[in-house]
C-alpha cells in the first residue's frame, strides 16, 4: 500500500481529532492540524465550507478596518491568529484548546490563499513538498 499526501494530511486531521478526544498533546495536535488543514485545502464539502468562512472573516475584518481607521486591513486578520499560533506553540508557553482552532484557521487562510501577504504565498508549496517527502520517506519503510 502506498500512501499519498492528500491520505496523509487526511490522517493528521483524524489523529488531531483523537488526540483533542483524548485531550493529549496540544501542541502536537495544533502543529498535525495546521499540516492537515493546509495539505486537504478546499477538497471536499467540510475543505470548500471552510475556504468560504475563511473567505467572508478576511472580507468583515477588512470592511471593519476600514470604517474604524480607514484603512481595509484585510490580512490582519491572519496576521493576529499567526502571532497567537506562535505565541501558543513557543517552547515558553504552553498550547491549550484554543491553539488547534486557531491552527485551523491559519491553516484555512494559508490554504485558500486569503492572507493577502505576498511572502506567505509560496508557504502552501511549501508545505506540500514537506508532505510529499515525508510520504515517500514512509513509503520507502
Amino acid at each position: 500500500m502506498t500512501l499519498t499526501v492528500p491520505e496523509l494530511g487526511a490522517l493528521f486531521l483524524l489523529l488531531f481529532a483523537v488526540f483533542h478526544f483524548l485531550g493529549i498533546l496540544a501542541t502536537t495536535r495544533a502543529v498535525l492540524v495546521f499540516l492537515g488543514v493546509v495539505v486537504v485545502g478546499t477538497s471536499g464539502f467540510i475543505g470548500r465550507m471552510l475556504g468560504d468562512i475563511g473567505t467572508w472573516a478576511q472580507h468583515a475584518f477588512g470592511s471593519v478596518t476600514n470604517w474604524a481607521i480607514g484603512v481595509p486591513l484585510a490580512a490582519g486578520l491572519a496576521i493576529v491568529v499567526a502571532i497567537v499560533v506562535i505565541h501558543d506553540l513557543h517552547p515558553k508557553n504552553s498550547a491549550t484548546k484554543r491553539t488547534g482552532y486557531l491552527a485551523i484557521a491559519l491553516g484555512v487562510f494559508v490554504a485558500v490563499g486569503v492572507a493577502g501577504i505576498p511572502a506567505l504565498a509560496g508557504l502552501r508549496g511549501v508545505v506540500l513538498s514537506l508532505m510529499g517527502n515525508a510520504t515517500t520517506a514512509i513509503n520507502g519503510i
